[in-house]
Order: C-alpha cells, then sequence, then structure tokens
C-alpha cells in the first residue's frame, strides 16, 4: 500500500491525520496477523500548488515575483521550499505513529520518477493518444498557466456584483462581474435600426467575429444574413448568422461571437466558418497576463476590468450601450489556487485522449478485477470514467516535469522524445525543450508503475498494490486516473485489487475545513496541546484577508474557549477512527472525542497498574491453570473479540473493530473480571492471585497486541512494561482468529449475559430503594432451562464468582419456584431476559436494611407534615375568608370559566394550520414515493387495471407494508370517484389524500391532548395544541405519507391509553404499531412499560400479562398483513422483518449517511421543538408525572442513536411528549401570571417563545413550499401545454426531479409518456419533446448549456431553495436569517416540436 503522496506546500492537517490513522491501522492488522505489510511513503511535487505557496513566500519576504527571477533560480528556491517541507511532514508523520518503510520513500521529482514520466508521454504519444492540437482551455492569468476543469471553482455572483481578485502588484482589489450589459450594434446600410446585444464581457468586443442569433426566434430571422458595424473598431463589418447554440430566453436573444474568449462562441464560430466572412482573422484581444492587446491605443496593456469599465464609456458616449438587464443566477470562474478569474482562452496545447482507457477502467470496475469499498464509492468513479474529454496536460508552470517534446526555432513540428541526444540528432544542436510542464495529477498516476519496478524491465506485479486507501475527494484527480494509465501501459494489470474511499472531514457543525473559518487543525496541536492565544495569533499571522481573519478567530473562540488539551498521537488516533471512516462525511469534533480517547489510555494505564499488583503478590511468575468459569469466560471472550474485530477489518469498518475492542476491555476485562479478583487481592488470597495473573496475562498480552493496530504508543509502551519484553517486540506477536478457535464458548458467553443483567437488576433495586453497597442480599434465579444452554450448576459456580461483586448472594437456579419462595421473596425481573431474579436480606443485613428505610419512612412522614400544616391554614383561610379576597378568588374563577370555554376552540386551530401546511407545500419527495404510488396504484388500477400494477419491481432498500396505502385508497376513495366524475385534474387528489392522512393523525393528537386536560389539567392541554401549532416538524409531518405518519396514529393513541391508565389498551395499540409501520418503535415502548411492568400495574405473564396480548395482537396483524402484502410483492415478506433485519443483523443503514451519535439531542430536537426545548425540563420540575412518558421518550431517542442513520422524522413520534412538559409550564405561567412580578415576566417570556417559534415555523414552511422544483416543473409544463393534453407527448424527468416531486398523480395527461429511466446521456434523450430536469448543485445553466442545447432548448427555470445566509447590519436586529434560491430545476424543449 502506497500514502497518498501529500503536496510539499505545508504541513499536514487532519485530513491527512485520517489518512494516515486508516492506513497504519490496516498495515499493523495485517502484521498483528503474521503477513507482510509494506505502506511505502512519498512526497508529490504539486506543481500549481507549490508554485503559488512559492510565490506568494517569495513577495511577503523578498519582494520578487516570480517575473524578477530566472527559471533556475526559482526552481532553485522551489526545490528548498519542497525539502524544508517534506522534513516538517516527515516529522508529523513519525510523531503520529506511521509504520512507513521510509527506506521505499519516493519524491515524484526524483530521477527514477522524472524517467518514468518522459517514459510514459512517450509511449503515450507514440501510441497515437497523445497529440497537440488547439482548443479552449480554462487560463488563470494570476498562474499564467492553463487548469483544469477540476482545479476550477464555478461561484454564484454576490448580490452587491463584487468578489475579490488578486492584482498585479500581490494584492487584492475588488472587480464587479456578472452583469449582463446590453449593447447596441448599428446595422450596415440602416443607420437608424440596430440589433441589441447582451453580454457579460463587453471588454471583449475588440474580437467580436459575427452576431449569433438562434434560427427559431423571429425577432431576427429578418436580419440573418446581414452585416453591423463594430461599435468600437471603425469599419469592421460583423455577419449575423443563425445558429441552434443561441438561447432565446437568455439576455436579448442576441450573442456576439468572440472565439478567442468563449468555449460557446469557438463552437458555433466552428460550425459557421465558411459563413462568416472574418473566419481568417480571428484574434485575441486579451493577453496571458490579462492585459489587453490588439484595441485601441487608449486600451491596449489596460487590466482587463479595468477595461471593461473603459468600453462601457466609449459605448456610452457614442449612445451605443443600453444599460444592464436582470440576469438572475450569475456565476463566475475562478481559480480554485489564486482565486483570480478564469480567462477562456484558445491555446495550442498538448492533449491526451482518455476515452478507451476510460472504458477499460469502467470495465476493470464493473467486471470486479477492482473493488471498491465502500460499494456505493464505485459510481463516483464511473462518473468520472464517462466523462471522456481530452485531458490537458499542459502546464505553464516552472515548477514541474518539463514536457519531452522538442522543436526548431520558429518552427512547429515537434519531435517527442525523452533523449536530449537524440533530439540533437535530428534537429540539431538548436533543438529546443518545451517550456511547458505537464499536469502533476500525469506523474502522480504513475506511483503504482513506479513502485513496481515499470522503468526497470521487470515481470510487473499484479496487482502493483494490494489496496488503494485515499479520500473519495480525488478519487477521480488520482485513483481513477492511476487505473486508465496503469492498466493501459502494463498491458491491462489492474494498479490494485482494493479501493478503500474514507470520507470527508468535516468540524462537528459539518463545515469543510477552511483557513477562512478557523477550523482547520493541525494534528500536533491535539498531541501536545495548544492555548487558545496561540491558535488566534497563528491566525492573525497568517495570509488571510482582514474579514476572514476576524470570522476565524471568532470560530476558534467559540469552539475552543479554553484551546485544545494534550491529548497525545494514541487519544488522536482513537478520535480519527471512532467515527465510520467510510461515510462520505465525518464530522469531526476532535477536542472532545480526544479527551474520550485519553480517558480510554488512562483506563489502560490503571488496568496494567492492576496487573502489576497481581503479579507482586505472586513470588514466581509461570502460568497457572485454573479451574475457575469466570477465567474461562473472559478467554472465551478474548476469542470472540479477535474474531470480531478481524471481521470488521476485512470489511474496513475500522470504527466498528476499534468499538468492539474498547468495549471488550472496559466492560468485560475491567468492570466484570477485574472486580472478581478484588477479594482474593484485598485478602491476600495468594492461589487465587496467581489464577488471575495467569489469566490476565493470557488476555491482555494479545488484547494489546490487538490494540496496537489503533493506538500503537501506549499499547507498545504496557505491552514491554508489565510483561518486561524487549523494545520493539509487540511488532512480533501475532494475534488471528485461528490461534484462539479452541477457547470459544458460546455457552459460557450466554450465561454471563445472564449474570452481568442479573447484577444490573440488583443495583437497580439498591439504587430505587436507597440501600447502602454494604447490605447483602441472598437470591434465588428463577430462569427457563429452554432459555439456557449452560447447566444450572456451571451457571451457580460462574455466578459464585461474579455476583458477590454487586452485593448478591445467589444461593440456587432453578426453572420454577415454590409459592414459599414467592411470599418470603421480593420478584425483580431480568432486563433482557426470560427471567425473574427472586431477593431476600441476608439476616446480618436486615437491621441496616430496617434502618435506611427507617430514615426514609422520617423523611416522608417530615414531608407530610409540611403539607398539613399548608391545609390547615387554607382551610382557617376558608373558615373566615375576606370579602374582598372572595369577590377576587369570583372574579379570578370567572375568568377562568371563560378561558376554559375557549380552550376547545384550540382543536380548529390544529385542523386549519395541519390544513395550511398540506395547501402550501403540497410536493412530496423520494421517502414518500412509496405510499403515494401505491395509494395511487390502489385508487386507479384495481381492480379493473391490475396489468399496469408494477410495486413489485418498486425501488427501495426494503419493502413497506400495503396496510397504510390501503386505508388511504379506502378513507379517499368516495371523493375519489367525486374528483373523476367532475373530471377533476388528479393532482387534487394528492391533496385530498394528503388531507385525509393528516386529519387522521390530527385527530389521534386531539384525543391525546384531551388525556392531558383530564390528567394535567384543561390549561396544559390548551397550551399543547398551541405549541403544536407554532412547531414546523410535527404538523408538516402528519400529512406526509410516510411509514413514520401512519404510525404516529398509534403512537398517539397508545400515549392517550396510558394517561388514562389503559395499560392493556395500549400494549394492542403499540403491538400493531411495531408489527405493521415502525418495528424500530420497540425501543421506544419498551421502556414505556417497564416501569408499569415493574410497579406491578401491568402484568407480563399471564392471559392478560403483556406477552400473552402482544402475542394475540401480532398473530392477528401477521394473519391480516402478510398475505395481503405477499400478494402485492410478490412473494411471501413481512416488510418489518425485513426493516429489522437490514438494520440490526446486517448492520447496513450507514450505507445511506450517518450521523454523529449525539446528532438527534444537539441537532434534530431543537429544530423540532424550537424555542420550547427550553421549557421541557421546568415541565417536569413542575410536575413529576411526566416522568413516566418524558423519560421512555429521551430512552427512545438515545438507543435509537445507536443506528448510524439518522433522520428528523424517526424522532417525530416524541415531540407532542417533550411538547406536553413544556405546555404544563407555560400553563402554570399563564394560571399565576400576576401573583408576582417575576411571574409576570416568566409569562411574557411564554408568549414571546411562542411568537419566536412561529416566526421559525414560518421561515420553514416558506423553504418547504419551495422545496419541490420536480413538483413545480411538471406542474408548470403540464399547464403551459395544457391544449396538447391529447397529443402523443413524450417526457423525459430525471432522477433530481423525480425525487424533488414528480409522482404519478402529477402525470395528469394520459396520452403522455412520462419516462424516468436512470442514467441516460444526453444523446439518449434527442428524441424526447419535453425534457424535466434537475440538480442537487448549483451550476444547472452550465450543466444544460453544455449537453442539452444541440437538440432542445430551455423553456424555463424553477427557482428553488438553496440554503439559508444569516446576514448582518448596522440597525436593529443587526442579525437576521435570509433565505438564497437558485435554479434547481428545467424544462427543455425539443428544437423541432411543434
Amino acid at each position: 500500500m502506497v500514502l497518498p503522496p501529500p503536496n510539499v506546500t505545508g504541513k499536514l492537517h487532519l485530513g491527512h491525520a485520517l489518512t494516515v490513522a486508516v492506513e497504519d491501522a490496516i498495515c499493523r492488522h495485517q502484521r498483528c496477523q503474521g503477513n507482510r505489510a509494506e505502506w511505502i511513503p512519498g512526497f508529490d511535487h504539486a506543481g500549481i500548488a507549490t508554485q503559488a505557496v512559492v510565490e506568494k513566500m517569495l513577495l511577503k519576504t523578498t519582494g520578487k515575483r516570480r517575473q524578477d527571477m530566472s527559471r533556475e533560480e526559482f526552481i532553485q528556491e522551489c526545490q528548498k521550499w519542497s525539502e524544508k517541507c517534506s522534513t516538517e511532514i516527515r516529522q508529523q508523520l513519525s510523531r503520529m505513529g506511521a509504520s512507513l518503510d521510509w527506506n521505499q520513500c519516493y519524491y515524484t521529482l526524483d530521477p527514477e520518477f522524472s524517467n518514468a514520466v518522459s517514459h510514459a508521454f512517450c509511449t503515450l504519444h507514440s501510441d497515437g493518444l497523445i497529440s497537440r492540437g488547439k482548443r479552449i482551455v480554462h487560463w488563470c492569468p494570476t498562474l499564467g498557466s492553463t487548469l483544469s476543469s477540476q482545479e476550477v471553482n464555478r461561484i454564484d455572483v454576490p448580490k452587491d456584483g463584487f468578489i475579490i481578485v488578486p492584482s498585479e502588484n500581490g494584492t487584492k482589489i475588488k472587480v464587479k462581474v456578472g452583469e449582463m450589459h446590453i449593447i447596441k450594434y448599428r446595422l450596415v446600410d440602416e443607420d437608424s435600426e440596430y440589433i441589441t446585444v447582451g453580454t457579460t464581457r463587453p471588454e471583449t468586443i475588440f474580437a467580436d467575429v459575427a452576431i449569433a442569433v438562434n434560427p427559431e426566434d423571429v425577432r431576427y430571422s429578418k436580419l440573418v444574413g446581414k452585416f453591423v458595424w463594430s461599435p468600437v473598431v471603425p469599419g469592421r463589418k460583423l455577419k449575423i448568422i443563425a445558429d441552434s447554440g443561441v438561447s432565446i430566453e437568455k439576455g436579448t436573444g442576441a450573442v456576439k461571437i468572440t472565439p478567442f474568449h468563449d468555449p460557446l462562441d469557438y463552437e458555433i464560430w466552428s460550425r459557421n466558418q465558411e459563413k462568416i466572412e472574418t473566419s481568417s482573422q480571428i484574434f485575441s484581444c486579451i493577453d496571458e497576463n490579462g492585459k489587453m492587446i490588439n484595441c485601441s491605443p487608449e486600451i491596449d496593456g489596460m487590466n482587463r476590468f479595468t477595461a471593461r469599465n473603459k468600453v462601457l464609456e466609449i459605448l456610452s458616449f457614442q449612445k451605443l450601450y443600453d444599460g444592464i438587464a436582470i440576469h438572475d443566477g450569475a456565476q463566475v470562474n475562478v481559480c480554485s489556487r489564486t482565486g483570480d478569474v478564469i480567462e477562456p482562452r484558445l491555446a495550442e496545447q498538448w492533449f491526451l485522449d482518455c476515452k478507451e482507457m476510460f472504458e477499460r477502467s469502467i470495465e476493470a470496475i464493473q467486471s470486479g478485477q477492482i473493488k471498491v469499498y465502500p460499494e456505493y464509492q464505485s459510481h463516483r468513479l464511473i462518473d468520472w470514467f464517462e466523462n471522456q474529454e481530452p485531458w490537458c496536460l499542459s502546464r505553464q508552470l516552472l515548477w514541474g516535469h518539463r514536457i519531452p517534446a522538442w522543436r526548431k526555432p520558429g518552427q512547429n513540428d515537434w519531435l517527442v522524445t525523452s533523449s536530449r541526444d537524440e533530439a540533437v540528432r535530428a534537429l540539431g544542436d538548436v533543438a529546443q525543450q518545451d517550456e511547458d510542464v505537464l499536469d502533476t495529477w500525469f506523474s502522480s498516476s504513475l506511483v503504482p508503475l513506479v513502485k513496481n519496478n515499470w522503468m526497470q524491465g521487470e515481470p510487473i506485479q499484479t496487482p502493483s498494490l494490494n489496496v488503494m486507501e485515499t479520500g473519495w475527494d480525488i478519487s477521480g484527480f488520482w485513483v481513477a486516473r492511476m487505473i486508465a494509465m496503469n492498466l493501459k501501459l502494463s498491458n491491462g494489470n489492474a494498479p490494485f485489487g482494493k479501493v478503500v474511499l474514507h470520507g470527508l472531514v468535516r468540524d462537528n457543525e459539518g463545515r469543510k475545513m477552511s483557513k477562512s473559518l478557523g477550523n482547520v487543525i493541525d494534528p500536533l496541536d491535539v498531541l501536545d496541546g495548544i492555548p487558545l492565544e496561540k491558535m488566534i495569533e497563528r491566525v492573525k499571522n497568517s495570509s488571510l484577508e482582514d474579514k476572514e481573519i476576524k470570522s476565524a478567530m471568532e470560530d476558534l473562540s467559540k469552539r475552543f474557549p479554553n484551546g485544545i488539551e494534550r491529548c497525545g498521537p494514541d487519544a488522536l488516533r482513537f478520535a480519527l477512527l471512532k467515527y465510520d471512516v467510510l461515510s462520505t462525511d465525518i464530522p469531526l469534533d476532535i477536542s472532545n472525542v480526544a479527551m474520550e480517547g485519553l480517558k480510554f489510555c488512562n483506563k489502560l494505564w490503571n488496568l496494567a497498574a492492576y496487573y502489576e499488583q497481581l503479579a507482586e503478590k505472586c513470588e514466581v511468575i509461570k502460568d497457572v491453570d485454573s479451574d475457575k468459569l469466570v477465567d474461562e469466560w473472559i478467554v472465551a471472550r478474548l476469542s470472540s473479540t479477535v474474531t470480531t474485530v478481524d471481521e470488521h477489518m476485512k470489511n474496513f469498518s475500522l470504527h466498528l473493530a476499534l468499538t468492539t475492542l474498547q468495549k471488550f476491555i472496559i466492560s468485560d476485562i475491567c468492570d466484570v473480571y477485574l472486580e472478581t479478583t478484588k477479594q482474593a487481592l484485598w485478602s491476600n488470597d495468594i492461589a487465587r492471585i496467581r489464577e488471575a495473573r495467569s489469566t490476565l496475562q493470557r488476555v491482555l498480552q494479545p488484547t494489546l497486541v490487538q490494540l496496537s493496530t489503533f493506538m500503537p504508543f501506549v499499547s507498545e509502551y504496557l505491552y514491554e512494561k508489565i510483561f518486561s519484553r524487549e523494545p520493539g517486540s509487540i511488532n512480533f506477536d501475532v494475534v488471528k482468529p485461528s490461534l484462539f478457535i479452541f477457547h470459544r464458548n458460546a455457552e459460557l458467553e450466554q450465561g454471563m449475559q445472564v449474570l452481568t443483567a442479573v447484577m444490573a437488576a440488583m443495583r437497580s433495586t439498591r439504587q430505587k430503594l436507597q440501600i447502602s453497597q454494604k447490605l447483602v442480599f441472598s437470591g434465588i434465579l428463577e430462569i427457563q432451562s429452554s432459555s439456557m444452554s449452560l447447566t444450572p450448576s456451571d451457571l451457580k459456580a460462574l455466578a459464585n464468582d461474579v455476583t458477590p461483586t454487586c452485593g448478591l448472594q445467589l444461593q440456587r437456579i432453578c426453572g420454577s419456584v415454590d409459592e414459599d419462595i414467592t411470599k418470603e421473596h421480593m420478584a425483580c425481573p431480568v432486563p433482557g431476559h426470560n427471567a425473574k431474579l427472586w431477593l431476600n436480606i441476608d439476616p446480618e443485613s436486615r437491621d441496616a436494611f430496617i434502618d435506611s428505610l427507617r430514615k426514609q419512612l422520617m423523611k416522608v412522614e417530615t414531608r407530610q407534615q409540611q403539607f398539613e400544616a399548608k391545609v390547615e391554614s387554607y382551610e382557617a383561610i376558608c373558615a373566615n375568608p375576606k370579602t374582598s379576597n372572595v369577590d377576587k378568588t369570583r372574579r379570578k374563577a370567572e375568568n377562568a370559566r371563560k378561558v376554559v370555554e375557549n380552550m376547545e376552540g384550540t382543536e380548529w386551530i390544529v385542523v386549519i394550520v395541519s390544513l395550511i401546511h398540506i395547501i402550501l407545500a403540497p410536493g412530496t419527495k423520494v421517502e414518500e414515493s412509496f405510499n403515494v404510488q401505491a395509494t395511487h396504484d390502489l385508487l386507479f388500477h384495481l381492480p379493473t387495471n391490475l396489468s399496469n400494477y408494477d410495486h413489485s419491481s418498486f425501488p427501495g432498500v426494503v419493502p413497506r407494508t400495503f396496510i397504510g396505502p390501503i386505508f388511504l385508497a379506502v378513507l379517499s376513495s368516495p371523493m375519489s370517484f367525486i374528483f373523476r366524475f367532475w373530471m377533476i385534474p388528479k393532482m387534487w387528489q394528492l391533496l385530498l389524500i394528503r388531507a385525509t392522512l393528516g386529519l387522521m393523525n390530527t385527530m389521534s393528537f386531539l384525543y391525546f391532548a384531551r388525556a392531558v386536560s383530564r390528567r394535567f389539567g384543561r390549561e396544559s392541554a390548551m397550551f399543547l395544541r398551541i405549541i403544536m401549532c407554532t412547531q414546523f416538524h410535527y404538523i408538516f409531518y402528519m400529512s406526509r405519507p410516510l411509514p413514520n405518519s401512519f404510525a404516529m396514529i398509534l403512537v398517539m393513541i397508545v400515549f392517550e391509553r396510558i394517561l388514562e391508565n389503559r395499560l392493556e389498551s395500549a400494549v394492542r395499540y403499540a403491538t400493531a404499531c411495531v408489527i405493521l409501520f415502525r418495528c424500530e418503535l420497540l425501543l421506544l415502548f419498551a421502556p414505556l412499560f417497564i416501569q408499569f411492568i415493574v410497579s406491578g400495574r401491568l402484568s407480563l405473564l399471564g392471559r392478560d400479562g403483556a406477552v400473552a396480548i402482544g402475542i394475540r395482537v401480532a398473530a392477528m396483524c401477521l394473519a391480516v398483513s402478510l398475505p395481503i402484502d405477499s400478494y402485492f410483492w410478490g412473494r411471501s415478506v413481512w416488510p418489518e422483518g425485513e426493516v429489522m433485519f437490514f438494520n440490526v443483523v446486517e448492520n447496513r443503514s450507514h450505507e445511506y449517511g450517518t450521523q454523529p451519535f449525539l446528532w438527534y439531542f444537539y441537532s434534530a430536537l431543537p429544530r423540532c421543538l424550537l424555542t420550547s426545548i427550553a421549557l421541557v425540563p421546568l415541565g417536569v420540575l413542575m410536575d413529576r408525572r411526566t416522568l413516566q412518558i418524558v423519560i421512555p421518550s429521551i430512552l427512545f431517542i438515545l438507543f435509537y442513536s445507536f443506528l448510524p442513520h439518522k433522520e428528523l422524522r424517526f424522532i417525530i413520534y416524541v415531540l407532542p411528549i417533550f411538547s406536553c412538559s413544556a405546555a404544563i409550564f407555560c400553563a402554570r405561567m399563564f394560571i399565576n401570571k400576576w401573583k408576582s412580578f417575576f411571574r409576570t415576566l416568566l409569562y411574557i417570556g411564554v408568549v414571546f417563545h411562542l411568537l419566536a417559534n412561529v416566526l421559525a415555523t414560518a421561515m420553514f414552511l416558506l423553504v418547504a413550499s419551495k422545496n419541490y422544483p420536480g413538483f413545480d416543473a411538471l406542474n408548470y409544463l403540464q399547464f403551459q401545454n395544457r391544449f396538447d393534453a391529447k397529443k402523443p407527448v413524450t417526457v423525459y424527468i430525471d432522477n433530481a426531479c423525480a425525487q424533488t416531486g414528480v409522482n404519478r398523480f402529477l402525470q395528469i395527461n394520459d396520452a403522455w409518456t412520462y419516462d424516468k429511466t436512470e442514467n441516460l446521456k444526453p444523446e439518449d434523450l434527442k428524441n424526447f419533446d419535453f425534457l424535466v430536469l434537475g440538480t442537487y448543485g448549483n451550476n444547472l445553466k452550465a450543466e444544460v448549456e453544455e449537453k442539452f442545447m444541440k437538440w432542445h432548448r430551455p423553456l424555463f427555470f424553477v427557482n428553488s431553495f438553496h440554503q439559508y445566509k444569516i446576514q448582518k447590519t448596522k440597525k436593529f436586529p443587526w442579525i437576521y436569517p435570509e433565505i438564497v434560491y437558485s435554479e434547481k430545476a428545467v424544462v427543455l424543449k425539443n428544437r423541432d416540436y411543434r
């Protein structure tokens, strides 16, 4: 394996540290298993990046610019810089524990590599793949070089139109871009007539060769073939031509053709050279430095941006300037290295034809010759290979590999050879080598070949590398090109067998790492620690702009108020590897997770210290056999752990491997095994100490070896210290599953699981009864023998070793207990097992137990006396009431009665708000597509048109039940019949089914609110309804056709039944909800019902127990749903069973995106509850009865957080529970608002919190109304062409639009054909009448112009939500949120459509 060569431009950052941690863990794991692992380091000369950095450094330190130095002098400075950086990088890698083979280190500019680069270029040239030609390229005037498309950033033009670019003297200046200027061109022979042209680049008017219009544009059809005068070059005539590449809707519909400075203009010029009489006179008016040339004397030599304003002045003076047109969504290309505006330029360069190479590469991936981890990332590589544009290899730089091409001065015949002598023999002593250098990615793509002795003529190993691991962000730049180049140059041999692509490191807010944001962290800062002051000082001394420095300082102060504590390399590696490195993004909270790693290191130190204590007690250090089952158990757990870790490492799931190992060390070794040995240590039981020390040695030695994969420093140190080994000996110890196979004992592990659950139940009982740990219980474990593989005697022997650690003496284990036992003992359920623990206080501890209970009773009696005193005082007031108090109380009662009469009116508010949500956001997205499509087909295809039914091949992750859609179809069918009878478009039926579902959810919520009214008071119910109306997400999801929405109906009924104390009924609805709609709701219902089972309010067993009720309801639900779902899906299926298998057994949910563990708590809940979240704990404090529903809700979210794939809708069920707690606080403030000034202020705060919720919800709703571009695009198209409803029209809808609102209810024209086939190429779409296309990015116009203008033209664009921005102002409120829209969908019309 090779380390992706870091650029010699500066120090490594956390992204590099992640790469190092991942690759080092992979290599160390292979070595742990006795395999040979070579990890080869290297450095990339990074042509553009290094030259840009060195230029900045020279300008800052010496005041010199590149142009002030000779080529040799500048290259020497670059060499010094690269040597300095490579030394620093090597030190960083060593400090992070990278086990690299430095003897094989390479540098992409060393002689061996340079020879390989030249040889590859010559070989590809001789094969006819590399050639020299003229094309429009991306040119950066600041660098003076060509750039690839990937080195160009396309940015949105700010509202004010100004962007910051580098100036000639190295400073930054503001320039205005993106304005559409309207220029008049006077017709020849018709001085009074003009044609108006829109352009964003009036400075290129000197290089105009023609004016082009669309042949279908009737405005200009009579002008085609005529001539106009150039506004700035006297006497120059420009012909008006017709070309379909011109957009009718853009600007004025007429464009000026400047072939040298625009790729589209060059294409139009190429197609119309014969028509344009001045075709031989094309020239450039901007040179390679961004200066004007070939213009008028007053313009020549002027900067292009300054010239733009000068040209507009000239045109205004001639009255040929017609102002600025609206140009929404303007974008501009800028250099990713310098920030300069890219200048499209016609230039002669060296190009590599990639078509054949890329096709072979696609075949290698699809055939499995190269496997990609994770698998979904293979599409990223294939997408790259499908873009088969020629690769521009030339770079006009000084730093890099000179192109091995030669010619005579003044001639254009090139000789390609890597030998100067050969060039001199062929061309003479005057032979000159091309001054340009090769693209850096060309040289780095040869890394596998060079390290495989390609140039030495030896047989090439296949594959060159076993594993290629890197970040997905350079999978196209580097991995794809390595595959293509190696397959070509090594006769079809793949460069590597496996590609592992890890995610991008982002900060804990999900932002990309950027120096201007202040979130770029040096790994050494985590290793050594750094105070905040030093971090801020470093930012101040950087080359950032003042505005960026201020922003970075604010962010650093917010995220690291105390700086970063010293954590060391192991804690850093722990923090990096605790995340799922195969996910697309890794939101890294480095300081907190690194501290967790540091605490884990401390745990290891304590473990080692305990082992040393045991060893000191043993006079002879030698292995001792033990007959203790607990010793056998910990060795069996070691065997299972080693196997599990190996399986995770094979799948490159490093976070799961590390978590498994950490859990084994903390939970199994420290929390269980060590606790069983402490009594022997305290009592100096030498025999047991010898057994424990010997067992620990047998366990700790391979554990530390395995842990060295992830945390090498602490593992190696402790390994050598406690086992007295030589330095480095840990690297020769082998740990692999086959060595521990004979220690596996699944029965013993299962038995220990039962006992740990028993101990947990014991500790829980102590806590509830507030009993001291010193008090000893005796107990009997009742467990069914069918659920245990271990014999009762062995389980009892194991229990004797472990249960005393929690103050429990287990007397016996049996399948059932006598009636006498049930009378004398207290029953405690064992969570997670079909078992029960019967407890009895040890006789010696009874007195202490009674004293403990007596103290608790005294506290209760004291509190009772306090309340009785209050009762007496209130009764005295009632016995002798004052008239004024009576009148005052009577007025309060009258006001309260009026409020109560109006409370029920808030129920209508919920209904109205729900309907408003449906009307303003009628579209549906991809998550809802199954239920929407199923309901549509049940209404329109069944039973008469069953052949059109196609859900058996519905492209979902897992199947979903049809019970929900059937309910919707049945309830909606009467109105649906009326709609069809009156021929109302079926789009309105989408609103009908959503209103039906929303009404069902609303009714269940209102039933819950009435239960709240009866339990907590009418005012609480009133505020609950009001609060829920001010919270966007719950009302929004009420009517979304999702499985979650169907489940919400039953969840609200469950909570309503619980508040009404109808527990058996609640169990019935909960079971139906789990079986039919959302299996994961078991995580909510389990803690919800356990409290009632423990307290005795709900029986667990028996005919009317929770288990029996659940089994009966589950059987009925399955009896109904299984035949229905199996019929519709065409196979035997229980949908929720497959969901559980997918999420739990296969653990594949992470394939669809992951979020941090606490994401629900710090991101989802605040967005859902808005400002009401602050009132939730206050409501709990005011009424402790809410704990019975609030705590299970919190536990549900906590348990659900273990699932890596997280979405806000997964926890939507518990929002009314938290809001109920907030409503109780609001109600108390409402009732007592006049009792004191402080309570009045609190009530005002309640009112303002509701107003804040309303504002936030209004903004969310506004965004939601503009968040369905596919829905809007198809609706607009069908409305505009409503008179063609009966014509045979073909419409193609791409994946982006299909996922953002398009569904079958929208396909209202039966005569039209709607095609949603995925992954079609632009040429496959040429015969469609209309294209409905969308994007997830922000460059839709550019994509349309580039790919689809040949056969189609834009009909209209659809603006949709793009992002939030926080804007600042000098006036109140100083900051405010701004919603930014951008073009997310477009409808294209076929040019031949009539």
